[in-house]
């Protein structure tokens, strides 16, 4: 299956049409709220962003959501999350995820550098199964115990340890023979 992933541009859900006459001329939010007319408005990270206006959400922000054919690892992720010009970068689900371009880049070369990086349109990095297991359970063991290791040897079964007393992990470890250790200590 070849891989592929479309991008579209983000647009506010949250935009309302106005219910005024087209005539009217257009008003800023602030000059809205200055006639006594309603201002709609969401509250998120950055304050109190207005919906409409020259300092909505999608125009602060250049914004595209990324459709995939392929479920998006933890490998996929940091590729994407260390590209540069990804301002921010949160999934959707598996399949779909929702970047911000900062404004000093071209949305165009960041997302071409992201289909690049993922081995889209015949961009083809090799990624064993080997690694893209111990990438995932990494982001597992980071997110359950304090201290941990993955043992690795050529024809073995991967050995995980993970636990909270640093003590328990090492004494594990040192029970075990193994030709590479990933350790979080």
């Amino acid at each position: 299956m070849n891989r592929k992933l479309v991008w579209k541009k983000y647009k506010n859900p949250l935009k309302i049409p106005d219910d005024e006459d087209e005539d009217d001329e257009e008003l800023s939010p602030w000059e809205k709220r200055e006639r006594g007319q309603m201002v709609k408005a969401i509250t998120g990270p950055f304050g109190v962003m207005p919906i409409d206006g020259p300092n909505s959400i999608d125009k602060s922000f250049k914004l595209y959501i990324g459709h995939t054919n392929f479920p998006l690892t933890i490998f996929c992720q940091n590729k994407i999350m260390n590209t540069y010009g990804v301002e921010a970068y949160n999934i959707i689900s598996p399949y779909r995820f929702r970047i911000a371009v900062a404004q000093l880049y071209k949305s165009k070369e960041v997302c071409k550098e992201i289909s690049k990086k993922l081995e889209i349109d015949g961009y083809v990095e090799k990624i064993s199964t080997k690694e893209v297991i111990i990438e995932n359970m990494k982001f597992l063991l980071t997110n359950q115990y304090k201290y941990w290791a993955i043992c690795t040897s050529e024809n073995k079964p991967m050995k995980v340890i993970g636990n909270n007393d640093l003590n328990v992990v090492k004494r594990v470890l040192a029970n075990l023979s193994c030709d590479d250790v990933c350790k979080n200590f």
